[in-house]
């Protein structure tokens, strides 16, 4: 009776093994990307995210003449105050970034992938405004830097469904 639970559960295994699924990340998941020359982005929070998006995908150096081209429109900054209090102060404010991405082949000038990217984090509104302004800046950096990973997930994912380039 147990050999037949054993042998249930080899079987099930096999079966799963061959489901089609690919990890997206680790070593078996290295996607061969070519190179891609990002656009400039207005504003300071545009280059914040132009950096973090040059550190991720150029970690070789800038390319030379890279065949792909990333441009991001401006980025739209929301901010909400929530955490309404009974005086009609809010305790709390919440940062949304939006922006739609296109990638270019510079050849013919076809857009090969469009998406729009959004990310949103909250922060405390505090008595001492010194502390409000550090937290705002913490969570900007950090919404940034989770639209980059956005950005290079998808751009991933194109690459990886469009066998490599």
């Amino acid at each position: 009776m147990l050999w037949y639970r054993s042998l249930f559960a080899v079987c099930l295994m096999l079966c799963l093994s061959a489901c089609g699924f690919m990890p997206m990340y680790g070593a078996a998941a290295h996607v061969e990307r070519p190179d891609i020359e990002i656009a400039n982005i207005p504003d300071r929070d545009g280059q914040y995210l132009r950096n973090q998006l040059i550190d991720q995908l150029n970690t070789a150096g800038r390319p030379a003449d890279a065949p792909y081209i990333l441009s991001l429109a401006p980025l739209t900054k929301t901010i909400v105050n929530i955490g309404i209090q009974k005086d009609a102060t809010a305790t709390r404010a919440q940062m949304q970034f939006t922006t739609h991405m296109k990638l270019t082949e510079r050849a013919t000038g076809k857009i090969m992938l469009e998406r729009d990217l959004k990310t949103v984090g909250a922060y405390n509104l505090l008595d001492n405004q010194f502390a409000t302004l550090v937290s705002q800046q913490n969570i900007t950096e950090s919404t940034l830097r989770e639209m980059a990973d956005s950005a290079v997930t998808e751009l991933d994912l194109y690459f990886r469904r469009a066998g490599g380039a």
